[in-house]
């Protein structure tokens, strides 16, 4: 082994493992220090294609409307608009048990629920589209400090802060499919559906309660308020 020859080859493999060695650790630092985006949020206007014909044909219609008709429906639009204030009174207001929001994946729409929704309204339960091994990760990373971290592409880490600084005891649970349930499926129809249904620990009471009708969920835990 002292010969040039394997000098020359073990040095090449050295090369080899220090540089696989560097891409390892590098695609690790990526991975857990993704920087925050430095693009400013699109003010563009959504367009979703599945309706977008259908908006199309009912602009069209209201266009041949007489003048008299399109102020009743214009009058009657903007008496169902109000104020995030007014909207969140009304919320606190109601009895409803379970809601669930729709969002873009997005930094704008991730700041706006946590600075105008989440710092001003109560919920004892938050489900994220997370499996749990990927929330307890992110927990840790909000626990050690961490003011940035993405889940789908936008940050979470201030949800994730707002919700625990409003309720200290708001539980959170990550409902996502695990690659275990994906396996078991075997590529049946609506497998992730009936996975996120079927989630681990305490969070299958939210199955039985909301998608099978089950009574003995709301006699286990009265009053509390879920957000997915």
């Amino acid at each position: 082994m002292g010969s040039p020859l394997a000098r020359v080859i073990l040095a090449t493999l050295g090369g080899y493992l220090i540089i696989l060695l560097f891409l390892s650790v590098y695609d690790w630092i990526v991975e857990e220090y993704p920087r925050r985006p430095t693009k400013p949020p699109s003010s563009d206007r959504i367009q979703r294609a599945l309706y977008y014909e259908k908006a199309a044909k009912a602009l069209q219609r209201f266009s041949r409307l007489p003048k008299p008709e399109k102020a009743a429906i214009k009058e009657n639009l903007e008496s169902s608009l109000i104020s995030m204030e007014q909207w969140l009174t009304h919320l606190d207001q109601s009895d409803y048990q379970i809601m669930c929001m729709g969002e873009l994946h997005e930094e704008s729409t991730r700041n706006f629920l946590s600075e105008e929704f989440f710092a001003k309204f109560n919920t004892d339960v938050l489900l994220l589209e997370a499996t749990p091994k990927n929330l307890e990760r992110l927990i840790k990373r909000m626990d050690a400090g961490r003011d940035y971290f993405p889940l789908l592409a936008a940050d979470i880490m201030k949800i994730l802060r707002t919700v625990k600084d409003r309720n200290p005891a708001i539980k959170i649970w990550g409902i996502e499919e695990t690659d275990e349930q994906q396996r078991g499926h075997h590529g049946y129809l609506n497998s992730r559906d009936q996975s996120i249904g079927r989630c681990q620990g305490k969070c299958r009471f939210f199955y039985a309660a909301f998608c099978l009708s089950s009574t003995s969920f709301f006699s286990g835990f009265p009053g509390l308020r879920y957000t997915v």
